[in-house]
C-alpha cells in the first residue's frame, strides 16, 4: 500500500511539472537556474535548457514531466515493483 501511494504521488508530481510548464510566467522561466550536474544526460539537458528560447524551455519541461509521469504510471499499471 505504501509503495502504491508513493507511485501515485510521483505520478502527480509529473502532472504538476507538466502544468507548471504550461502556466509558468515567462520571466520566471527565463531566470531559472540549476545546480551542478553529475551525469552526461543531465549536462546535455541543462545545456539545452539554457540555450533554448522560452518556448523551447516549456517544451523541454513538459517532456520531462511527461517522461516522469510515464515511468511511474508504467510501474503502477504493470505492477513491476
Amino acid at each position: 500500500m505504501g509503495l502504491t501511494l508513493f507511485l501515485v504521488v510521483m505520478l502527480l508530481v509529473g502532472v504538476f511539472i507538466m502544468g507548471c510548464s504550461l502556466f509558468i510566467k515567462k520571466e520566471t522561466l527565463e531566470s531559472s537556474v540549476t545546480n551542478g550536474t553529475d551525469d552526461w544526460y543531465e549536462i546535455i539537458f541543462v545545456l539545452l535548457f539554457f540555450v533554448s528560447p522560452v518556448i523551447g524551455k516549456r517544451i523541454l519541461l513538459f517532456l520531462f514531466g511527461l517522461g516522469w509521469s510515464a515511468i511511474f504510471a508504467y510501474a503502477l499499471i504493470s505492477g513491476n515493483y
